[in-house]
């Protein structure tokens, strides 16, 4: 890749040897699969952008179809480009991202409009982490309560939760409620 966005590049056989290396230096931008052995690339992309909030993480993934999109946006990823986009779409996406923004290739926007995307994914595609704290909301607890129970930190709890109503379309709290009872998402 020779281009003015890109100024050096690096690869890693995994994710845990990824996050090994981060400790030592930042890039701007991660292109990560979400297919890797040992840890995938969801699970790193979570844990990058629990640890290194600036650091940007775009999924280059075979996968085009709206499920494994969902996946990818609940993981807080900041763009989704299809493995056989060619490199100008690579690099435009790296500088939208740069820039500041999201980039996903068209060709899973496309799928996401079409109605086969809508019909798959009308019901929510919970991670089973957000079926936890969804199951701890229902029952009641706090914020401070579900960081406690799961191990994790306050704005972990915030950020499912923001996830959560995204995915159920939901207004607030009382309406993601109304959502899962009828779902029988509990």
């Amino acid at each position: 890749m020779n281009h003015p966005s890109v100024a050096s590049i690096e690869t890693f056989e995994n994710g845990e040897l990824l996050l090994s290396a981060l400790e030592s230096r930042l890039p701007e931008v991660i292109l990560l699969d979400i297919n890797m052995p040992e840890m995938d690339g969801l699970t790193t992309c979570k844990k990058i952008k629990a640890l290194y909030p600036s650091v940007k993480v775009i999924f280059l993934s075979m996968h085009s179809s709206p499920h494994y999109f969902f996946k990818a946006k609940a993981a807080n990823c900041d763009g989704y480009i299809i493995k056989t986009s060619g490199l100008e779409e690579i690099y435009k996406s790296i500088q939208k991202i740069q820039e500041g923004g999201k980039y996903f290739s068209p060709v899973v926007l496309d799928q996401l409009l079409s109605n086969e995307g809508i019909e798959k994914n009308k019901k929510a595609s919970l991670t089973d982490r957000e079926h936890e704290v969804l199951k701890l909301i229902l029952d009641e607890f706090s914020n401070k309560e579900i960081a406690e129970k799961l191990h994790i930190s306050l704005r972990t709890v915030d950020a499912h939760k923001r996830n959560l109503l995204a995915k159920t379309n939901s207004k607030n709290l009382p309406s993601l409620i109304k959502y899962a009872i009828k779902e029988q998402l509990n």
